[in-house]
């Protein structure tokens, strides 16, 4: 799942959760396992609601992307659905 990090990721991941199943996993028919990158803010309503029934695994350090000489400014996990 492609969105913007970390604007757009709340609400593109509850459109996707609506209905029981994340959309990429609708639209492969089922059986396969979606893998999102997110930032680890475990001290929010949206991580406990939408996050914690997930199998999680937390990313040690902070992230940098490309040649960034700084890194993220907050911890990342990856979220595996399905």
């Amino acid at each position: 799942m492609q969105t913007d990090y970390p604007s757009g990721l709340i609400r593109r991941m509850e459109e996707s959760l609506a209905n029981g199943l994340p959309m990429p996993l609708k639209l492969l028919g089922g059986g396969a396992k979606v893998v999102c990158l997110v930032p680890a803010r475990t001290d929010t309503t949206w991580w406990h609601d939408t996050i914690i029934q997930h199998d999680v695994r937390f990313l040690r350090g902070r992230l940098k992307f490309g040649n960034s000489k700084n890194s993220a400014p907050f911890p990342s996990a990856l979220v595996v659905m399905g």
